[in-house]
Parts: C-alpha cells; sequence; structure tokens
C-alpha cells in the first residue's frame, strides 16, 4: 500500500497526489477496515453506499502511514467474494490502480483519490485470515492535517499533511458540528480555530438517501452540537463540482461507534415580544 500512496513533498506542495503506479496492474494484501456489507439481524445489507458497485475499505497490515486504499468492483455480475468479507478479514486481491475524481471532473484538477478497481477476470479473493476482528486503532489526527481555515471560503487543502492518511482510519477529537456543502457533505468537522473538514455520508449507517439498504433511522446533527470525537476514513470528495477542480479531504464514519455526539447548542422556539 505505502508503494502505491506514498509522494514526495514537493509533489503535494504542488496539489499533485496522483500514484506513481497509475493505471499499473497490482496484487495487494490487506486488513478489512469496512466491508462492502453488514449483516443486521442475519441478513446482509450494503454498508458502503452503491448499487451496482461493491466498495471496500483495506489498510495495510502494518498499520503504517501511507497505508490505506479504497478497493472498488465495479460490476457484481462477476462474483470474486469481495462482498463476503467482514470487518477484520486479510484479503489478497488482484486489481488496476486507477484515480477517482468524479463526473466531469477536470483531468487536471488536485485531489484525486487513490482507488484499486478489483480485476474479476482473475478468479476470487484470497482470504488469508477470514478471522473478524476489531478494527487497529484509528490515527488521532487534527482538522489542520487536512484543511486550513474554512474551505472553500478562504481556506485551503493540506496535501502535504494530508495525503499520507488517505484511505486509513483516523479520528478527529474535540470539535463542533459546522455547515455542510450539498447533498452528500451534509454537516463538517471545525475545531476551536474554524478550521473545517467536511464529512461524507458513503456509510449506510449515516445516510439520509442509502444507496442500497437502510440501515437505520438517521437524521445529521444540528449545527453547533459538539463532536466528542469522530473516527472514520479519509477520502476525497467533490459533490461533482461544488469545489471546482479540487478534490478535498472529507471523513466517513462507518459505524455507529464512530461518533459520539455531546451538548446539543441551545436553540428558543415560539418566541414572544411585548
Amino acid at each position: 500500500f505505502m508503494q502505491i500512496q506514498f509522494k514526495p513533498q514537493d509533489s503535494l506542495l504542488l496539489g499533485k497526489d496522483k500514484s506513481n503506479y497509475l493505471n499499473d496492474s497490482v496484487r495487494i494484501t490487506g486488513r478489512v477496515i469496512a466491508a462492502p456489507r453488514v449483516v443486521i439481524n442475519g441478513i446482509p445489507k450494503v454498508l458502503l453506499r452503491g448499487t451496482n458497485s461493491w466498495t471496500a475499505y483495506l489498510q495495510d497490515t502494518s498499520n503504517a502511514l501511507w497505508g490505506g486504499m479504497v478497493v472498488r468492483q465495479a460490476s457484481r455480475f462477476t462474483d470474486i467474494f469481495l462482498q463476503n468479507v467482514d470487518t477484520g478479514y486479510i484479503i489478497t486481491l488482484n486489481g488496476k490502480v486507477q484515480e477517482f475524481g468524479g463526473t466531469n471532473f477536470p483531468s487536471n484538477g488536485s485531489g484525486w483519490l487513490t482507488q484499486v478497481e478489483a480485476d474479476t477476470n482473475s478468479g476470487p479473493i484470497t482470504f488469508v485470515s477470514a478471522t473478524p476482528a476489531p478494527r487497529p486503532q484509528p490515527k488521532l489526527v487534527n482538522v489542520t492535517d487536512f484543511a486550513i481555515g474554512d474551505y472553500p471560503n478562504g481556506g485551503t487543502i493540506n496535501y502535504v499533511d494530508g495525503e499520507k492518511y488517505e484511505g486509513m482510519y483516523v479520528e478527529i477529537r474535540n470539535a463542533v458540528v459546522g455547515p455542510g456543502v450539498a447533498n452528500r457533505q451534509p454537516w463538517s468537522v471545525v475545531d476551536a480555530n474554524g478550521n473545517k473538514l467536511y464529512m461524507r455520508d458513503f456509510s449506510n449507517f449515516f445516510s439520509t438517501s442509502p444507496s442500497g439498504d437502510t440501515l437505520r433511522p438517521w437524521t445529521h446533527p444540528t449545527v453547533g452540537t459538539t463532536i466528542n470525537y469522530i473516527r472514520g476514513v479519509i477520502i476525497n470528495a467533490n459533490n461533482e463540482g461544488v469545489f471546482g477542480n479540487q478534490l478535498p479531504y472529507a471523513i466517513c464514519p462507518i459505524y455507529p461507534n464512530d461518533l459520539s455526539l455531546g451538548s446539543v447548542p441551545p436553540s428558543m422556539s415560539s418566541p414572544t415580544k411585548s
């Protein structure tokens, strides 16, 4: 994973984060951080959004930096058993390195999301370990590792510090809920100095418009609500052009225990004046 993800600082200073292995065929082994499906009451349901594809988040077994990877199977017509993995499984698969930019995203943009498209012609994935296990401890990070200021309202994307966490499981503490943008990044994580990182609703546990299966009733938290901690996987997301030719980082909480909220800001109802 580290070979595929690593980019030198001089490239990142220019926002050039595409993998040096782009379009190469690779064979990778990693630990499942988030599976394509989750079993609820004995019934498999879609965890990571998608109606015709499967997506999984993997992390290098060393848990070293530059060690996260998005794995995507573009079509469900060929069964390579990716949808059967569980959290903690260690799997090996063949695929091709891609950079995801989104529909109509300019080819000269920055902030591409490195992913491996599973090769459905090379046979099923290999289960190195098929024992469910807890996810590794998340890397403790700050909002400023990914964005400085209120991006895009005068802020900047921090590719230099953020890129090594792409695809990795991280944790941010002591923040508040801020406003979101468009429909897929409905709220943000804001630190005490106003630096902002958007939340992405890729998990059906945290989406009001699930793609696939409804996993639970969910309402996005109110702006101003205290965030004790939020854990999730770092990706790049643009809401199909809202951020111009750049994809800022976003955090994707996966399971219900990836978010702990504190107090809700006070509000007034039906005020009167005499």
